[in-house]
């Protein structure tokens, strides 16, 4: 089948431009609840339960499904695992995705929690062993300690290597992914939930 410009022009024009190659897309809610203590960031532990990554700290959120948009998926989520109907969410924006090394995207929503308290909550035992907060200011004032993990190229050796100049000799370049760690009295907040704190807190000073 031909393809003609008038066709081509009209795809890109409504085109929106995503990562490249993405097997996975999920997407999260940063809960905000105002309190006594200011603004605060809601925070999930992971069921013990869990075969991926039990007992993380996390935001709520997961893999989209069907025809879903990131923000339906967000919302769809934050019901599921914590019991926040989308009408008592205030959608403040979106902040920087990520894009994992291992081909999967994830979309954060930021959303102020509104006409709830953090005990109205109601938690999928499924997926959440428990919930907190810690105060926007904390993390506005602190930056997370960080280590870095190199990511390589594992070329198998059936890899056609004939067809690349270079061959088996081929400069394949290598990579280091920054993984952060914040410490909140007695939790670990780290991984992509830290990145994710660590990129709003940059957004909001302005700094991105």
């Amino acid at each position: 089948m031909s393809e003609n410009m008038d066709k081509i022009r009209a795809v890109l024009n409504s085109h929106i431009p995503m990562p490249e190659a993405i097997g996975r897309r999920s997407s999260v809610l940063i809960p905000i609840f105002e309190t006594d203590r200011g603004l605060e960031l809601l925070f999930c532990k992971r069921a013990m339960t869990l075969k991926r990554q039990p007992g993380d700290i996390c935001f709520p959120g997961g893999g989209m499904e069907g025809n879903e948009t990131p923000l339906e998926t967000a919302l769809r989520e934050v019901n599921e695992e914590i019991g926040v109907p989308a009408e008592n969410i205030e959608i403040l924006g979106s902040a920087d995705y990520i894009v994992a090394a291992y081909g999967a995207v994830i979309s954060p929503f930021v959303g102020l929690i509104k006409n709830m308290t953090i005990a109205d909550l109601k938690l999928s035992s499924d997926e959440v062993d428990e919930v907190f907060t810690v105060p926007l200011e904390f993390f506005m004032n602190t930056e997370p300690e960080a280590h870095y993990v190199e990511v390589k190229h594992e070329i198998p050796d059936d890899f056609p290597f004939e067809y690349i100049v270079g061959g088996r000799n081929y400069g394949w370049r290598h990579g280091k992914v920054p993984e952060y760690f914040y410490f909140y009295e007695n939790r670990i907040i780290w991984g992509f939930t830290a990145r994710l704190v660590r990129s709003l807190c940059y957004i909001i000073r302005g700094q991105n």
